[in-house]
């Protein structure tokens, strides 16, 4: 975690001195598939069980909020990059 957070770090350095706008995102344990090689380890363990829900949580700072579905970090992520929503 501490080259994360030292990534991180670089990033928000990077984005002040450039005088650009930054986001970072960090998504919970993600859930939703593909299941290319693991297929049936994903069945077994129900990791779609909560495919269905798809809230989304947000925080700042490192707070644990839970699970991610896949398709939804994809439509968050791409909503924050099509929109004027990167900010610090």
């Amino acid at each position: 975690l501490d080259a994360k957070a030292a990534g991180e770090k670089s990033i928000i350095d990077s984005a002040c001195l450039g005088g650009y706008s930054y986001t970072i995102i960090r998504p919970g344990q993600l859930f939703g598939g593909p299941y290319d090689n693991n297929y049936y380890l994903g069945t077994i363990f129900e990791l779609d069980k909560d495919a269905a829900t798809q809230d989304v949580l947000f925080g700042k700072g490192d707070e644990l909020l839970g699970d991610t579905l896949r398709t939804t970090l994809a439509e968050v992520t791409a909503q924050i990059c099509e929109g004027d929503f990167a900010k610090e």
